[in-house]
């Protein structure tokens, strides 16, 4: 038993008023949703007994208001929007409007993770009403910060900053110096979003500044990987790479194995795509070590991968394919598995826009979606096994070389270094993210047994009546000098040998468009 639990159970020897009762056990169970979140429904459920028993009806409200919020956490979406409604409405009977904004919080909460915006959008706005009917600031901001969040999340960036910025201005007069590094971070990431990289990395320089004042290391390690990344996409490796070993470093003071893995790889990508392959080959090889000490079979196959990739460059053809067939091995032993498994409740596949309630420390994007893309497992065995049955061709046995090649070709998309466009907007320690995957299919085209002659660079979809922009207007466009020049090194190709359409799809899968 934990000592929250043990004081609770001390305290409740000493009182006998049912409703004392509930309001301790509804506290402790407040208490206990983040650290113990089993402990806290198990509390819940020892309250709504006790709390409709006796009928104290804000006892009541307050535990389902507790135990949607836990089930919310726990991806149980139904079950946490039928215990917010019932809490809403008994708050709403009660009068209580400092209840019904805090149940509406968790309530926009779980429709939004359930893939519901406009219903999330409609519980944050009555948030955001109530909260200042009854004059209180903090939430004002949080449902700010929400609604900010959800049309983020809905592509409409300017109305996203609007609510971000009020959200900013009243939690930096309120001095709600959580809720501020927030803000700093949603705005970071929203002016990413809008390509407008000088204004991002004001904001994240502001807000890493704020959470180092408050010993927030896990935002500030956050901020640094995001930093890294903006100066990755305009072309400044040298400060990207300063910025990666700094949020290395605090990782490694909080003993963090799993975010020292995932960054030590994205500082190999960058030396890989540098060219300097003996430095990429060095932090991958630690990398690896950490993802073999977690037991972490996907980040090991994805970083077996790299390394092969990186010593078929260096023409070490028999090493590559050895560290190729490692990868494959452990991708048919996870597609295996996966095929097996007993599908669990999963978060919603959008990014986290929004914040539940406010701790004391930012929590963790998920950082394998901040490491490069995700693979599929079963497109990724799929693939691993079509690059080394090509070691035998219909005479026999081919040679490693092109064995090497042919993973190569198979696997273009891999080795992309941390991408800003994958980075959500960053929540509190209250939610729990899951990795954003990217199973679409990889760069390189598939050829059909015998495709139809086209004219290199001439769309075929063109409605009558419209010009088709030529290939050229994109290579020869200035703007996407930097972004082609990544795409060519990545994808191992000549991207003028494409036609129109085919490179227009690189750009936006790589969100360039």
């Amino acid at each position: 038993m934990n000592a929250r639990l043990k004081g609770l159970e001390t305290m409740l020897k000493s009182v006998s008023n049912v409703q004392s009762r509930v309001d301790l056990i509804n506290q402790a169970a407040w208490d206990l949703r983040h650290s113990d979140t089993a402990s806290a429904l198990m509390l819940c459920e020892n309250s709504i007994q006790l709390a409709q028993s006796s009928g104290y009806l804000k006892g009541l409200a307050e535990a389902f208001k507790i135990r949607g919020y836990c089930k919310w956490r726990e991806n149980d979406y139904a079950a946490a929007l039928q215990d917010c409604h019932q809490a809403l409405k008994l708050f709403q009977d009660l009068n209580d409007k400092a209840g019904q904004a805090a149940t509406l919080t968790t309530l926009g909460n779980a429709y939004y993770k359930k893939g519901d915006p406009q219903s999330a959008l409609e519980s944050y706005q009555k948030m955001l009403e109530l909260s200042r009917e009854i004059g209180d600031r903090k939430n004002e901001a949080l449902a700010l910060n929400n609604l900010g969040g959800v049309y983020a999340h809905l592509g409409d960036y300017w109305r996203a900053l609007e609510y971000h910025q009020s959200s900013l201005k009243i939690r930096t007069a309120i001095r709600d110096r959580i809720g501020e590094a927030n803000s700093l971070k949603h705005l970071a990431m929203t002016y990413g979003h809008l390509g407008d990289y000088k204004q991002s990395i004001t904001y994240h320089e502001r807000c890493f500044a704020l959470q180092i004042s408050l010993g927030d290391k896990k935002g500030a390690a956050l901020s640094l990987q995001s930093l890294a990344t903006l100066y990755y996409n305009i072309g400044n490796y040298e400060k990207s790479l300063d910025y990666y070993e700094r949020a290395l470093k605090i990782k490694q003071e909080l003993g963090d194995l799993q975010g020292e893995s995932y960054l030590l790889n994205s500082i190999g990508n960058i030396y890989a795509f540098l060219g300097q392959y003996e430095r990429a080959l060095e932090y991958h090889q630690r990398s690896l070590k950490h993802q073999e000490q977690l037991g972490d079979k996907q980040g090991e196959s994805e970083t077996l991968l790299r390394i092969g990739k990186i010593l078929s460059k260096q023409q070490d053809t028999e090493r590559a394919a050895e560290f190729f067939q490692r990868a494959l091995t452990l991708a048919e032993q996870l597609k295996g598995k996966n095929a097996s498994r007993t599908a669990a409740p999963k978060r919603s596949a959008s990014a986290d826009f929004t914040e539940s309630d406010l701790s004391s420390s930012e929590s963790a994007v998920s950082e394998r979606s901040l490491d490069g893309k995700t693979l599929n497992t079963e497109s990724h065995s799929e693939a691993v096994s079509t690059a080394l049955s090509s070691e035998r061709s219909s005479t026999g046995q081919a040679t490693s070389a092109e064995a090497v090649t042919n993973a190569q070709q198979a696997f273009i998309q891999e080795t992309s270094p941390l991408a800003e466009s994958s980075v959500a907007h960053a929540v509190t320690s209250s939610e729990t993210n899951a990795a954003s995957t990217n199973s679409s299919a990889d760069l390189s085209e598939s050829v059909a047994a015998s495709p139809p002659k086209r004219k290199r660079g001439r769309p075929t979809n063109v409605p009558e009546g419209i010009t088709p922009k030529k290939i050229t207007y994109y290579l020869k466009n200035p703007a996407l000098e930097k972004p082609l020049k990544r795409l060519s090194v990545e994808t191992e190709r000549d991207l003028s040998d494409l036609t129109t359409e085919a490179l227009e799809d690189l750009l936006k899968k790589y969100g360039f468009l």
